[in-house]
Formats: C-alpha cells, structure tokens, sequence
C-alpha cells in the first residue's frame, strides 16, 4: 500500500459533505493511540466531499494495524470522523 494515492468520499449524514473552505487532514494512529502520521489531503471535488491522500514509501515505518480518521478544519471549524482500520502488510 506505498506510492500511491487513496481517495475518500466524504459524507454528511446521506449527502456528500461540501468542503468548500475546509482542510482535511488523514491522521494515523498507533495500536498505543500515538499519532503516528499526519498528512492533508488534497480536496478534488469540494462540493462531492472527495479528497485525495497520496501515501509515500516512508510514510509507514512498520508493518501492522492503524486506527485512520478524517479531521477537517476551517476558521472556527473542527470535526473528526470515525476511526478506520488500515492494515500495512510487509
């Protein structure tokens, strides 16, 4: 899972979540809760809620299970989203 970019669609409820003035940043955790990796993506479609993450050789030093979340920001704005497994495999 290195070199390459993973999208995300992000959502409000049923509908796409409208990014317009937003950061979103993808957050990585340790099986400890130590954030380990913290990376903004790249919004590709504010209105649709689709983001990009490129992930780098480096961005991993270990192999094993993540807890990843979403974290958008603006002016006056902060909201985090579920926790998701991500699994480096050797």
């Amino acid at each position: 899972s290195y070199g390459f970019k993973w999208e995300f669609h992000i959502y409000e409820g049923d509908n796409p979540k409208d990014l317009t003035d937003l950061t979103v940043k993808l957050n990585v955790y340790d099986r400890n809760g130590n954030l380990v990796l913290s990376k903004t993506c790249t919004v590709t479609d504010t209105v649709n809620g689709i983001v990009q993450c490129s992930i780098d050789d480096n961005d991993f030093s270990e192999t094993g299970i993540f807890k990843g979340e979403l974290e958008l920001s603006g002016t006056g704005y902060l909201e985090r989203g579920e926790y998701f497994k991500i699994y480096v495999l050797p």
